[in-house]
């Protein structure tokens, strides 16, 4: 699997970033996002499949490190996103971009971090579907990611460090997609599919 570059402190979901709003003011706070990402070879996709060195791909502010990013900010294209409450999971919806370096787009079905049960958790219900679009490379898709609340880019189901700040509630999320086997779409002579993970961290979004 790809290995993460770089490690830093985690910060609560509910407690990194206070959000003031004046109680004559209506207007809900912008969407923010961080989201941390790296591609490259991995154990399903053999460099022989994917010819990129394990690299970070699109990185916008810092989500272990309480650096969120608003919607519209320098050097972001958009931040796009809905975690709405259906029955006991959450429905995760968000596209990301970053000018001149591509975008992400993320959509499944997540439960909420259960600190009562060991690690490792696994954050998603249902298979989770993320499309890479890289500006340099192309884009690649899988339909059946996995999550977990983990800030370990290495084998996430056997990851034994409980990360209770990670989780899911109306609104927001904070946890890590791992998709084994990107396929590339287009000339597969160059990439058949890498290994794609994505530590994201969203806040203020729609709810519905």
């Amino acid at each position: 699997m790809v290995r993460k570059i770089g490690r830093l402190v985690g910060v609560s979901l509910f407690g990194a970033s206070v959000f003031a709003v004046a109680c004559s003011d209506t207007t809900p706070p912008a969407p923010r996002a961080a989201i941390n990402t790296q591609i490259g070879p991995g154990t399903q996709s053999p460099a022989i499949d994917c010819q990129l060195n394990t690299q970070p791909v699109i990185i916008m502010g810092d989500p272990e490190n309480a650096q969120s990013v608003d919607n519209g900010a320098f050097g972001v294209d958009g931040v796009d996103c809905t975690v709405a409450q259906s029955g006991t999971k959450y429905v995760v919806t968000t596209h990301l971009s970053v000018k001149s370096k591509g975008s992400v787009t993320i959509q499944g079905n997540f439960q909420p971090l259960d600190k009562t049960k060991p690690a490792p958790q696994q954050a998603n219900t249902d298979p989770i579907t993320v499309v890479w679009v890289l500006a340099d490379t192309g884009t690649f898709r899988e339909t059946d990611c996995t999550a977990w609340y983990t800030t370990d880019f290495v084998s996430p189901n056997t990851n034994t460090t409980l990360q209770p700040f990670m989780g899911v509630a109306t609104g927001r999320i904070w946890a890590t997609v791992f998709c084994p086997r990107a396929t590339f779409v287009g000339d597969q002579t160059i990439h058949k599919a890498c290994a794609a993970v994505g530590e994201f961290k969203l806040e203020n979004c729609a709810t519905q």
